[in-house]
């Protein structure tokens, strides 16, 4: 649990340093294209094949196609936001003309901007493309685009940006990564970065001190994308479809089922023992599973309809009102079905399928979202105001943020910059208002 905070420590004192994946979801209208991996509207959103939306300008906004008959302008409807990756000091929201922005601190070149300096406004981050899908849930962050290619940028201690190395300098633009192909998900950690091609198979680079890469590879970091991991019987993972990076630990679901490798000493892996595995090693007795999370030492998972939790629970974030491990997943009560899951390091949120959110553990800065006071782990209770979810992300810490069928995008907990002393002058918190800390959702638009 000391990882994060020495990182942190080290961004603070150097002044370095700089979000889940909605990977399955789109809202507003938009559906999953399967050949692409994008989000799309009706007959593709006005998209060419060659990036942005027709007549879309690099910052977002759209050329004047011509005037209606009294002369104004036809600039067709606003942006939607469609995808949102939350980090611990910033965040990207992805719109539906494939323009990403990013916002909050900048010291770990978190902006995509070739540089460390604040900015008071969201930013566009310019990846010569539409932007397809975003990913990460700590200090980088990486973007798939329609070419298709992969991009990465912030933090890169532990080699995480995937550039062959691993440098206490920030990585301030974004570097993109050939040969990946076509990509079902993108999705960073605290000191990781894996991907999951479109048929299968996880590819993952960065710290590998516990053997959570899962390729066999005995170096204690891996800077660039090297083997896929391997499946439990040799192989790749084909029927792969989501992965989840925690802090030693990473997860992968597949065929219903869920695999984890690395770090086992607090039941992190799931499999009922202790122990660290370098091959992954299935989770005991889950089976139909639709939607994975993890985040330090615990993670969580959706199978039929109901959510499971395994792993440090001493905060109640795997099982609510207790403060153990849990070395197998254990079921966590909830009013409704569930459909996604997100996880913090103190606490875990779940989307049920009537469009709430339903969140337990440690309500560490309002990480629970209800405004009551707790004295210890709580929950599950549901966050105030919050009807009509369509997705869910979280940071490694406590911050949360819902993204609403009306594309509206809503955040609660605590915003990690005031971690680092209090915001930089001039840069914004990811609340968008100066605020680090909020105990119910508010409202945050980045267009």
């Amino acid at each position: 649990m000391d990882v994060l905070r020495r990182g942190l420590l080290v961004l603070a004192t150097v002044s370095l340093m700089g979000g889940c994946v909605f990977s399955d979801r789109c809202v507003g209208g938009a559906t999953r294209d399967e050949a692409s991996g994008r989000c799309v509207l009706g007959d593709g959103g006005g998209v060419t094949d060659g990036g942005l939306r027709d007549g879309a300008l690099p910052d977002g906004s759209v050329e004047d196609g011509g005037g209606d008959e009294d002369g104004g302008i036809d600039a067709g409807p606003p942006p939607r936001i469609v995808e949102v990756s939350v980090g611990v000091v910033h965040a990207c929201a992805l719109d539906d003309r494939g323009v990403l922005r990013c916002w909050g601190d900048n010291r770990s070149g978190a902006l995509g901007s070739g540089d460390t300096a604040p900015f008071d406004a969201p930013r566009v981050v310019d990846l010569g493309a539409r932007v397809t899908t975003v990913g990460g849930t700590a200090l980088h962050t990486c973007a798939t685009t329609s070419t298709p290619s992969l991009f990465c940028w912030g933090q890169d201690m532990e080699g995480q940006i995937g550039d062959g190395e691993a440098s206490g300098t920030p990585t301030t633009s974004p570097f993109e990564h050939p040969g990946l192909g076509s990509l079902n998900q993108v999705a960073g950690g605290f000191a990781n970065t894996c991907t999951v091609g479109l048929l299968g198979g996880v590819v993952c680079w960065g710290r590998n001190d516990r053997r959570q890469l899962g390729n066999d590879a005995t170096e204690m970091i891996q800077p660039s994308p090297g083997d896929p991991m391997l499946a439990p019987m040799g192989g790749d993972f084909e029927g792969a479809r989501q992965a989840a990076i925690a802090d030693r630990h990473i997860c992968v679901r597949a065929d219903g089922r869920v695999f984890c490798v690395g770090d086992g000493g607090e039941g992190s892996l799931g499999d009922g023992t202790f122990m660290d595995r370098t091959r992954p090693t299935e989770v005991t007795g889950l089976t139909g599973v639709t939607d994975i999370a993890a985040s330090f030492a615990h993670t969580c998972a959706v199978a039929s309809g109901e959510v499971f939790c395994w792993g440090d629970g001493a905060n109640g974030q795997v099982a609510p009102g207790f403060t153990a491990v849990q070395g197998a997943p254990v079921s966590v009560s909830l009013p409704a079905a569930a459909q996604q899951v997100v996880t913090g390091e103190k606490h875990s949120c779940a989307l049920l399928t009537d469009g709430t959110v339903h969140c337990w553990g440690t309500d560490d800065g309002g990480a629970l979202g209800d405004a009551a006071t707790h004295s210890g782990p709580a929950g599950p209770v549901q966050v105030e105001g919050l009807t009509d979810v369509a997705s869910l992300s979280a940071s490694f810490v406590g911050l949360t943020c819902a993204l609403t069928d009306a594309a509206e995008l809503w955040c609660w907990g605590q915003d990690a910059i005031e971690l680092l002393g209090g915001p930089m002058a001039g840069a914004n918190t990811v609340f968008l208002d100066g605020e680090t800390q909020h105990d119910t959702p508010v409202r945050v638009d980045p267009l």
